[in-house]
């Protein structure tokens, strides 16, 4: 009697383990693009920054475990790195990366691996230093199942170019994370 107790209750939990498979399905995903835009100073004619890395930070994951790489993308195909100027991107809101399928849920932060940064001012092309080797906003969104969230990376450059007393150029980014999802 109680060798066919178990396996009744060995048949119901594994008929209940393929119920909710196959009831919830493979994970739900969503697409994910991530665009820049800004206008520089009046005096820079030229912010030429060169990325070669995009990732965004799901909630609750572990600190290097919770990041989902979003490929780079030039002109709908993908490369290693991009470079954008500032200055070209003004009023546009041009594409750095698409990942068609990511985990849908909620994420805390934006990074991008900063590789160079060229700053023109009054004629004159220097490269320009950057705190960090990565520019990380931190700003909640999230990422809906069957649609797109585009993160829009909107430079401040007026705020963001400093010359120091010595000529140096930094690159000090103040930057805003505007988020739209799907509707």
């Amino acid at each position: 009697m109680k060798k066919v107790l178990g396996i009744i209750a060995a048949v119901a939990l594994i008929v209940s383990a393929c119920a909710v498979f196959f009831a919830c399905g493979p994970a739900a995903t969503g697409a994910v693009e991530v665009r820049v835009t800004d206008k520089p100073p009046g005096n820079v004619t030229a912010i030429v920054v060169t990325i070669d890395e995009i990732a965004i930070h799901r909630a609750g994951a572990g600190n290097e475990s919770g990041w989902e790489t979003i490929p780079i993308v030039v002109n709908g195909n993908v490369t290693a790195n991009v470079t954008f100027d500032l200055w070209e991107v003004a009023g546009n809101e041009t594409v750095l990366g698409y990942a068609p399928s990511v985990p849908a849920g909620n994420y805390t932060q934006l990074r991008m691996h900063v590789v160079s940064v060229n700053v023109t001012i009054d004629g004159n092309t220097t490269d320009a230093t950057v705190p960090s080797e990565w520019l990380k906003i931190v700003r909640p969104f999230e990422v809906v199942s069957g649609g797109t969230t585009t993160l829009i990376i909107d430079f401040d450059a007026d705020k963001s170019i400093v010359v120091t007393g010595a000529g140096e150029i930094k690159l000090m980014p103040v930057v805003q994370l505007l988020v739209r999802e799907p509707e």
